[in-house]
């Protein structure tokens, strides 16, 4: 359909936009069942683009349903992918995994690398929180920055060195967080990705005060949240909470 072109061209960029067009386009009768499926993925990934928390699995069940026996891997890449962020925020971390695995395998036969690279990050992260598979982390989300770098965007290579500075704080390792998150933050600013570049500041704040260096800390959260108010990013809780403790930490 002409209207699904048009929501998948702006969907990376302005996926507030392809969120109003899908809303604005009549949903597919479920008889016509590529587009009734098609719409029901766009629509997920504009949900998940838009950081919208996903409540139920219907709309993915029917994208799933169709896109994973069609024979088209980039449409099962996505599905599985998104699948994937449905079931995390679901709370079901173990159906999340599989299909992150199986849109790795999908995605892997694409050229498709920013969405490769996404699949790979989330599966990291996935990892990163379990013992036992710590180091597969690592791998995963050093191969979600090799396909960054091969996608050419830049904010995804931000997004994936963020990723990397994660892992590495997760292990303790505090010198190798701050480099990632440095060159992801020089990144950010050169492409004004805001809201990587204030994420990025407020996660590597950790760092400086693993490693003693508060001052440091202060002056990117405190950047960080001037970001966030001036663009209007939410979540400012994860800026002033670290900034209140590195305070206390200091006696002030």
């Amino acid at each position: 359909m002409p209207g699904f072109q048009q929501v998948e061209a702006v969907m990376w960029e302005h996926p507030d936009s392809a969120l109003v067009l899908l809303k604005t386009m009549e949903k597919p009768s479920p008889s016509d069942e590529l587009n009734n499926a098609t719409w029901c993925l766009l629509m997920t990934q504009a949900q998940d683009k838009n950081y919208m928390k996903h409540s139920s699995d219907s709309l993915i069940t029917t994208a799933l349903d169709y896109f994973e026996s069609d024979g088209d891997q980039s449409r099962k890449a996505m599905a599985c992918f998104y699948a994937g962020q449905v079931y995390k925020d679901l709370k079901q971390p173990e159906a999340a995994t599989n299909y992150f695995l199986k849109a790795k395998e999908a995605s892997e036969t694409t050229d498709d690398h920013r969405l490769t690279s996404l699949i790979c990050s989330n599966l990291g992260m996935l990892y990163a929180y379990r013992r036992a598979l710590k180091e597969d982390a690592k791998q995963e989300l050093r191969c979600a920055y090799n396909y960054a770098v091969m996608s050419r965007d830049s904010s995804r290579i931000s997004s994936s060195l963020c990723t990397l500075g994660r892992i590495y704080g997760v292990f303790g390792q505090w010198d190798s967080v701050v480099y990632f998150y440095t060159e992801a933050i020089k990144i950010a600013e050169k492409v004004n990705d805001f809201r990587s570049l204030s994420n990025a500041q407020s996660e590597v704040a950790q760092a400086y005060i693993q490693l003693g260096i508060p001052e440091q800390a202060i002056d990117l959260l405190n950047n960080s949240i001037q970001i966030s108010e001036r663009e209007g990013f939410g979540g400012l809780a994860q800026s002033y909470l670290p900034l209140g403790r590195v305070y206390r930490s200091m006696n002030r």
